[in-house]
């Protein structure tokens, strides 16, 4: 016990408010962060140090906000180790904070936007996930106490860019279907010279037609 977190943020409580960073707890079984404050008295004289594991259930829920995330979006947090700080919504399996630290082989995101970050970058970039996917990553660095820690949002680009795609593609049926309108109108007409000029002639139908050519017009 004397090498855990909990000791670890009793002795540095000593100096002030702290916090130390995850590591594994033994009485827990899990990661654990702490935090620690001096006590005083209502003279001002120490009387103790007060420290506790923060909830990773508390930082999980804060994290775990999905609104205009779409199917493949998520929010977490890794630490200067690239093992999470918070879990995964994709790949809980593999990189929960838990299992992060259980299996770091399997649990990092040694990604390019978590070492941007952890560097003091912000940025938004196309680049490749902890699960080989390239996705839409923004990035900057959150300073937690004495600690740096990596916050990435990241969506897949192939979800980014559907809605372009079906916007294309109805752009491309209006155009399409307005062109062959026209083509319809001008097709119905066997005397226009395609100018737009006055002239009598028949239609197709055989109606009798004269004025300036309404399918040139319009």
């Amino acid at each position: 016990m004397k090498d855990s977190g909990l000791a670890n943020a009793f002795q540095e409580g000593k100096r002030g408010i702290t916090l130390v960073d995850f590591s594994w707890y033994e009485p827990s079984n899990e990661p654990g962060v702490f935090m620690a404050a001096l006590l005083n008295d209502a003279n001002g004289r120490l009387i103790g140090v007060a420290a506790f594991q923060v909830s990773l259930k508390q930082i999980n829920e804060i994290m775990g906000e999905r609104a205009g995330l779409g199917e493949t979006g998520e929010t977490y947090l890794v630490g200067p180790d690239m093992l999470m700080r918070s879990d995964s919504f994709l790949d809980p399996e593999n990189h929960s904070v838990i299992a992060s630290f259980a299996n770091p082989n399997m649990g990092s995101v040694d990604t390019e936007a978590a070492r941007q970050a952890l560097a003091g970058e912000t940025a938004e970039d196309i680049i490749i996930d902890y699960n080989g996917n390239p996705v839409l990553s923004a990035y900057t660095p959150l300073q937690v106490f004495d600690h740096t820690w990596a916050l990435l949002e990241e969506i897949d680009e192939a979800e980014v860019n559907a809605p372009i795609r079906t916007l294309v593609m109805i752009i491309l049926i209006i155009i399409n279907g307005d062109r062959e309108r026209k083509q319809d109108n001008t097709a119905g007409c066997i005397c226009c010279r395609g100018d737009g000029s006055y002239h009598r002639g028949a239609f197709r139908d055989g109606a009798a037609a004269s004025g300036p050519c309404s399918a040139v017009q319009g």
